[in-house]
């Protein structure tokens, strides 16, 4: 199967918090199980977005959230009675010194 001109249908809310993301200058994407049901042909119970902004931002961008796992970058945004769980870009695992300072660098 060609993948290449695949568009996944998201619900208007999921669409607008990705674009009102963007319109601060970060990125953002629908992932996780979303995606992959959306691939199979089924509907997707929940939508799921990472993104570059802070939790900090998410906050700020939108009326209702909910701190769901701020530790791990997590904010749920609430639209319409639903929430959508927003992460913050991260890499799991080990951190090293090297780790830490390349993260931290204005080139990293």
């Amino acid at each position: 199967m060609d993948y290449s001109n695949f568009k996944i249908d998201m619900p208007n809310d999921v669409d607008f918090i990705i674009n009102t993301i963007k319109s601060h200058g970060h990125q953002a994407y629908a992932v996780g199980g979303c995606v992959r049901d959306s691939i199979m042909g089924l509907t997707p119970n929940d939508w799921d977005i990472t993104t570059s902004a802070l939790p900090s931002d998410i906050k700020e961008y939108f009326n209702k959230t909910i701190d769901t796992g701020i530790e791990h970058g997590t904010v749920t945004v609430m639209l319409h009675n639903v929430g959508y769980e927003v992460t913050t870009y991260r890499i799991d695992g080990t951190k090293t010194a090297d780790t830490h300072l390349l993260l931290n660098s204005p080139t990293g």
